[in-house]
């Protein structure tokens, strides 16, 4: 919703955290550092997470990537981008032995070394933060997912009462 991608407005929109008003900055937000915060219709989200849920196990418990491959192989969206959460050498290489073989479905022998140097200026620079830092409206959101049995896919701060 903050970055405005398709079908995030079926959910909610995206507002100033200051003062609550509606924003369509949407990536322009990240280079403003402007914080925008999320308020997400708890309807909809219940409707969209019963959904996830439901292909999620079609996948083998995943969200994936089978983007013009000509192989049946998939590819876990978390996976690939597990580096970017992260400093651990192991995540580091596994996301790389599946970024190398997903390149490899379009080109032949990518350069490793290159996709180790890109994957390196990324690696550690996201964080997962906690929901509450990310929806303005995140108590009225907490309790729709708790009374559906939802509230496993909130992200909590380590302060927060789960």
């Amino acid at each position: 919703m903050r970055d405005c991608f398709p079908g995030g407005a079926t959910l909610g929109y995206s507002v100033f955290a200051s003062n609550g008003t509606r924003t369509n900055l949407c990536f322009k937000r990240r280079r403003a550092r402007i914080n925008v915060k999320a308020v997400i219709d708890p309807a909809a989200i219940i409707k969209y997470l019963h959904y996830s849920e439901q292909t999620q196990k079609k996948e083998n418990d995943t969200f994936v990537i089978q983007l013009f491959t000509e192989t049946d192989e998939k590819f876990a969206y978390e996976d690939l981008y597990a580096f970017e959460y992260s400093r651990d050498k192991t995540i580091f290489d596994k996301s790389l032995v599946l970024w190398t073989k997903l390149l490899t479905q379009f080109i032949d022998n990518p350069n490793q070394q290159v996709v180790t140097k890109i994957m390196n200026r990324y690696q550690g620079s996201l964080k997962r933060n906690p929901h509450s830092e990310l929806i303005l409206n995140f108590d009225e959101v907490v309790a729709a997912l708790k009374d559906a049995n939802l509230d496993h896919w909130l992200r909590y701060s380590d302060k927060e009462a789960k």
